[in-house]
């Protein structure tokens, strides 16, 4: 059979349309696997964020009141005797020993 005795075939068959349909969906469902594995990956890497600013955040108010401790006699004072006897602080040593130790918990 020569190319002049074959028969043509439509280019808008149906057997081909229907090809492509396969072949693009195909193509789809592995471009939606693909996101979600690229949206699992993001929110894993927003996670790890996430928690590393809670630890950064966490350890400057430990910083914040290590300094308040380190560098005010007073606040040092009032620290190390509330600690060892609590009755021994009066009514503003208390409240602010109080306070300090709201920041701890």
């Amino acid at each position: 059979m020569t190319e002049v005795d074959r028969p043509r075939t439509k280019f808008f068959s149906r057997e081909r349309i229907e090809y492509w349909s396969l072949i693009a969906e195909i193509v789809a469902a592995a471009a939606v696997v693909v996101s979600l594995v690229f949206v699992g990956v993001q929110l894993r890497s927003a996670n790890v964020i996430a928690v590393r600013d809670e630890a950064n955040a966490t350890m400057l108010q430990w910083s914040n009141i290590r300094r308040s401790i380190y560098s005010d006699e007073t606040v040092a004072e009032i620290f190390n005797r509330g600690l060892a006897d609590p009755a021994s602080l009066d009514e503003t040593e208390r409240a602010r020993f109080d306070n300090l130790m709201t920041e701890y918990s």
